[in-house]
């Protein structure tokens, strides 16, 4: 066994081990499961907002519609249901694909510079627009 007299010997020696000075054949315990699966979580929900964001925008027919209906809001913000359904007439949307058009321009206005306040009644024009759809 190796004797170490004073302080100056104990320091070199335990930066020669690479340990704490003062931990003696202390183990750490084991890092608990939690540590490892909240990087798996986050990893997850990540992978998730990504897949589910990248089917919002796979169909351009659909961003296409979104855009003149967002052009059109903004040069005359209290359209009406019928000219908004005849821009989705125009782009062939059914009642069905109108609910991914709804759901971009609903996060276009925005940038639309609608007022907040104004935003759910454009966006109850916009949904009774794809009721006069058909099926």
């Amino acid at each position: 066994m190796i004797r170490l007299n004073n302080s100056r010997e104990r320091l070199c020696f335990a930066l020669l081990l690479h340990q704490p000075l003062n931990s003696r054949n202390r183990k750490q315990p084991p890092p608990s499961t939690a540590t490892y699966m909240n990087p798996l979580i986050i990893g997850a929900a990540v992978i998730v907002i990504l897949m589910f964001n990248s089917a919002m925008n796979k169909n351009p027919a659909a961003q296409a519609c979104a855009q003149e209906i967002l052009a059109l809001l903004k040069q005359t913000p209290d359209a009406k249901a019928k000219d908004i359904a005849a821009i989705m007439a125009q782009h062939q949307r059914t009642r069905a694909d109108a609910g991914q058009v709804t759901t971009l321009v609903k996060t276009g206005l925005k940038k639309t510079g609608i007022i907040k306040n104004d935003r759910p009644d454009v966006m109850i024009e916009v949904r009774k627009a794809k009721m006069l759809l058909t099926e």
